[in-house]
């Protein structure tokens, strides 16, 4: 007569095959230990918890043999959880791996699995830039925020500054110099899991120079009666500039009175308006340029 001898699986080994096929479905859960105990594995009191309740129902209903065979003796179904009271029946470690997850001394996560929040651009930093309109001033204001996208659950948020290496301190503004700010989301199990970067580049302001004369007046002839205009213009400064035309007919420059403007106009020039001419241009009371001098003839 021919025996057969058949060996007895261990539980773990077990229920390792039924977590195969249970989540052969790939429902999307996480396990955490009891509180107060340093590993998940051999202990009472474990808790998956599914996306939703009917997840755990599906769950619950697709595997009544887990649940007739006392591999779940002491199981609560409730909400979107499934508590497991039983001690010392199989480790979670070796469920861990058939959720996706990653096992740690408090859990079984799976949240590190899922970045797709988290995509390029998401994450960029919140950036206001330094403004400055004073020639010769230096710029004011910029800051750097969080970004508005919040990780994921299990996950923290770090930054990198030009390449110096990944923390999670919010970096300083540099009112006065770009830099390049790096964001990510981290795994807090596994910290060779992460989201992809975003970057930004901040532009602080730039105060500007003092103007300068682009075209010089030039000077010209001219008969008794014709109009006669001088004019100049400049580049750079802050866009604030006012003149002052000055005329030389006896050794010294004087100011003319109501000539204000980038271009001077004398309406029949006479004889006695045979002079040079130049033009003051002021910006900030440290900020003067006086033109070459214009001779008419």
């Amino acid at each position: 007569m021919m025996r057969t001898t058949i060996k007895k699986l261990s539980w773990t080994a077990l229920v390792t095959i039924l977590f195969c096929c249970v989540f052969s479905t790939q429902l999307n859960a996480q396990l955490a230990c009891p509180t107060a105990v340093a590993s998940c594995d051999d202990v009472g009191g474990l808790v998956i918890t599914f996306d939703t309740p009917a997840d755990a129902a599906a769950f619950a209903a697709a595997n009544p043999f887990l649940f007739n065979f006392n591999i779940w003796a002491n199981a609560m179904v409730a909400g979107n959880q499934i508590t497991y009271t039983n001690a010392s029946i199989f480790p979670a470690s070796a469920i861990c791996p058939d959720l996706g997850g990653i096992m740690n001394a408090t859990g079984c996560s799976s949240a590190c699995a899922d970045f797709s929040s988290v995509a390029t651009g998401n994450l960029n930093a919140g950036i206001i830039e330094s403004t400055c309109n004073t020639i010769g001033g230096t710029p004011a204001g910029g800051s750097i925020t969080a970004p508005a996208t919040n990780c994921p659950a299990n996950t923290t948020l770090e930054y990198n500054v030009d390449g110096a290496g990944w923390v999670t301190t919010l970096p300083t503004y540099n009112q006065t110099t770009s830099i390049t700010v790096e964001t990510r989301c981290t795994c807090n199990d596994d910290s060779t899991m992460s989201s992809e970067v975003s970057t930004v580049t901040t532009m602080p302001g730039i105060c500007p120079d003092c103007p300068t004369i682009n075209v010089q007046p030039a000077g010209q002839g001219f008969c008794p009666g014709d109009d006669v205009t001088l004019e100049i213009t400049i580049n750079g400064g802050a866009g604030a500039a006012s003149y002052q035309w000055q005329s030389d007919c006896s050794g010294t420059f004087m100011n003319i009175a109501g000539a204000t403007s980038s271009t001077f106009t004398i309406t029949n020039a006479q004889t006695a308006d045979a002079c040079n001419y130049k033009v003051i241009i002021t910006e900030t009371a440290n900020c003067n340029i006086t033109s070459d001098p214009a001779t008419l003839t």
